[in-house]
């Protein structure tokens, strides 16, 4: 169970394809297309990879449970080694919210303290894909329900 759920890999895909699209958007202005043309071009690449940036919130998240610990890294600035850190003893539920026909999707953590139950803040995880999403949630109903709270959450 101490095995890193990760996309690395879909990350750098994500980016690389990005600035492919930038560069085919500036193809025209380096080969003899008249300037009506390049630059709409150009402003069109700008706007499709400015806009799935936006849409998507591509970044890189890592969910692993080590020390007792569930930790959340991710591409976000923090000032903490960990974007979350949750003892395991506390993971009550966690629900995966879909935006924009499922392009962009944020995982929330419920825990349970003396003060209730907390939502954690939003963990973007747009670029896992189908399996590292099912062995997210495998891994996360282990969690809660080896924690009792598996009647709680859908």
């Amino acid at each position: 169970m101490n095995q890193s759920i990760h996309n690395i890999r879909q990350v750098l895909l994500f980016r690389g394809l990005a600035f492919a699209l930038v560069g085919l958007g500036c193809w025209p202005f380096f080969a003899d297309v008249e300037q009506a043309i390049s630059i709409p071009v150009f402003i069109a690449s700008l706007v499709a990879v400015a806009s799935l940036w936006i849409i998507m919130d591509p970044g890189y998240l890592a969910v692993e449970v080590s020390q007792g610990k569930l930790l959340i890294s991710t591409d976000k600035e923090d000032k903490n080694a960990f974007f979350l850190t949750l003892p395991v003893n506390e993971v009550a539920g966690y629900e995966i919210e879909k935006k924009y026909g499922g392009l962009n999707r944020q995982l929330y953590l419920y825990r349970k303290t003396s003060q209730g139950f907390l939502k954690s803040k939003a963990v973007p995880m747009s670029l896992y894909t189908p399996g590292q999403t099912k062995a997210l949630r495998t891994k996360l109903d282990a969690l809660i329900k080896a924690n009792g709270y598996s009647h709680l959450m859908k």
